[in-house]
């Protein structure tokens, strides 16, 4: 039977920064897990049910796919054309852009992420034989691909416009928590009158200018982008499906997450590959075995071969998933399987404890090894590793952020050595998960 709500995060959570907010969304994920996988909490004067329990986040993710309410407030950033969009209109939107994510488009992309690739490696370069933080770097190429990958753009190469929009990404989701920590500016009437209301406004502004006023689009040696797919599928000379407007949704719903959660996601693999040596080294072992010494671009074939590296990815997004929670609105009792959620309840899946849930993944839940994905020791249950989440609504991105990132850390394990101590790690919850402190990387050449 679910425990009585806790009522310890009631007060508290209106006053509490970033890293705090973290550390209390991993003690709900634990205290769930010791409860048997199903909890209610409250946060502020809402009541939330939490699910860590394998099963009965795959029943949740499959059976509840309309997104809780708190994601209504993340429409003026993205609109509610796909990831805030009700299950109606999202599966609609869903099946126009599934196609600019198939295997034939995403194939087209292996040269330029071999390109950005190695130019983040030789930006890296810069700043060797030193502890350094790489996120500046790291967002710059990401967010630089993205642009072309999504709405076939450059943007010349200008390192000032792309830290300022990715300064005003940031800084839109450090204003959402504030909302859903501090209940009263949930309500649109109250926090219209709020400074942060204008500074949000002024970083939308900010983000819809800088494409619009500094990109270069690229006319030669073009490759199909989302947003040429996403014409081509709802626009003829008779009739236009989606407005302009909804389709600049829809892309920036897609911009945005092809770099803001790579970035994290990149950064956190290399720090926990710089903080195993042993494992480091398997990973270039393997890459000398698959590609020799030669410096050449990694091929769709490579990537097949690197199987160990692949495991080093899964393992890395397993325990640091970028997005920790999914939020969803039960239409239904919804059936577990020692509980029935209410219809209309408030759930939240919790990726982060699912993923280190000791009854299923073992005593060893909370330690980085690759090697488990090879030795039979993950569980059966998809859920228990769903950092993309799953089900209909899960990550469309997925294919395309494992393949990028698979060349990128490829790259720069080729060429360097990295050394970092995730122990001395602290995250941050800002919608995403983000390194806060301890994520300085040092890197030597090989």
């Amino acid at each position: 039977m679910i425990n009585d709500a806790f009522s310890l995060f009631k007060n508290k959570i209106y006053r509490i920064n970033l890293i705090d907010l973290f550390k209390r969304i991993q003690i709900i994920g634990e205290r769930t897990n010791e409860s048997g996988g199903v909890a209610k909490f409250f946060f502020g004067p809402l009541l939330v049910h939490v699910v860590t329990s394998p099963d009965d986040a795959s029943t949740v993710l499959s059976n509840c796919m309309e997104k809780m309410f708190v994601y209504s407030m993340i429409e003026p950033y993205i609109g509610c054309e796909l990831l805030a969009a009700p299950f109606s209109l999202w599966k609609t939107n869903r099946r126009l852009i599934n196609h600019a994510f198939k295997q034939n488009i995403l194939d087209g992309y292996t040269d330029l992420f071999n390109k950005q690739a190695e130019r983040l490696s030789v930006a890296m370069a810069a700043e060797i034989n030193k502890e350094y933080d790489f996120r500046k770097i790291i967002t710059r190429i990401l967010l630089e691909t993205s642009f072309h990958t999504t709405m076939g753009i450059r943007v010349n190469n200008n390192g000032v416009i792309i830290d300022n929009y990715a300064k005003a990404i940031s800084r839109v989701l450090e204003i959402l928590v504030v909302r859903f920590t501090r209940p009263w500016l949930m309500f649109d009437s109250i926090f219209y009158w709020t400074s942060l209301k204008k500074e949000q406004d002024q970083c939308l502004q900010q983000m819809g200018n800088l494409s619009d006023e500094y990109s270069v689009y690229i006319t030669e040696n073009r490759i199909k982008n989302s947003l040429d797919i996403l014409i081509e599928r709802t626009v003829t000379e008779e009739n236009q499906i989606l407005t302009d407007h909804q389709i600049r949704l829809i892309i920036d719903n897609i911009l945005t997450a092809g770099f803001d959660t790579m970035s994290s996601q990149v950064l956190m693999i290399l720090i926990n590959i710089g903080s195993h040596p042993d494992v480091q080294k398997k990973i270039y072992e393997e890459l000398i075995s698959v590609m020799g010494d030669e410096d050449r671009p990694i091929s769709k074939t490579d990537l097949g071969r690197l199987t160990f590296l692949d495991a080093v990815l899964k393992e890395s997004i397993r325990l640091y998933p970028i997005a920790p929670v999914v939020a969803r609105t039960s239409t239904t009792d919804v059936q577990l399987n020692n509980y029935i959620l209410p219809a209309n309840c408030h759930i939240l899946v919790h990726i982060w404890a699912a993923n280190r849930n000791k009854n299923f993944w073992g005593p060893d839940a909370e330690d980085f090894r690759p090697e488990r994905w090879f030795d039979g020791s993950v569980p059966s249950q998809p859920v228990s590793h769903a950092s993309f989440s799953l089900g209909r609504r899960n990550c469309i991105g997925k294919l395309y952020g494992l393949t990028f990132m698979k060349i990128i850390v490829a790259r720069i394990v080729k060429k360097f050595t990295i050394t970092a101590d995730e122990n001395k790690l602290e995250l941050e919850f800002a919608i995403m998960l983000k390194p806060s402190r301890g994520h300085l990387i040092k890197i030597e050449p090989r």
